[in-house]
């Protein structure tokens, strides 16, 4: 059951940000957020990952997908998220144990704080 509550989670996560960079899109389409790979599909390579039984895959892309893009994602779901991929053992470039790799600007950010 637990996992049923993280998968929806991260979908609704991912849907919320497939919304947020493609209205960025729209808006900006030559934003250099774009020559990132997997950004602007990166939603249909979340629900893969579930499909497939990879939540941390699913979590990682969708970190990717926020962390890598010019939007604004909401703090409190990004902790969540964060939460999230320390619950299941997901470390990636964002994890805290990598956080001494990152420039101050990128840690700021992780939590999307000013």
């Amino acid at each position: 059951m637990m996992t049923k509550n993280i998968e929806k989670t991260i979908l609704q996560a991912s849907e919320h940000a497939h919304e947020l960079i493609h209205k960025l899109h729209r808006s900006d389409p030559d934003n250099e957020t774009f020559e990132q790979v997997g950004l602007l599909a990166g939603h249909k390579t979340v629900v893969d990952f579930i499909d497939y039984g990879e939540i941390g895959c699913a979590l990682h892309h969708l970190l990717y997908m926020i962390h890598e893009s010019d939007i604004e994602f909401p703090r409190k779901q990004m902790l969540r998220l964060h939460h999230i991929a320390h619950e299941i053992g997901e470390k990636n470039h964002y994890s805290k144990e990598n956080q001494v790799n990152l420039t101050t600007e990128q840690i700021s950010k992780i939590y999307n704080t000013p």
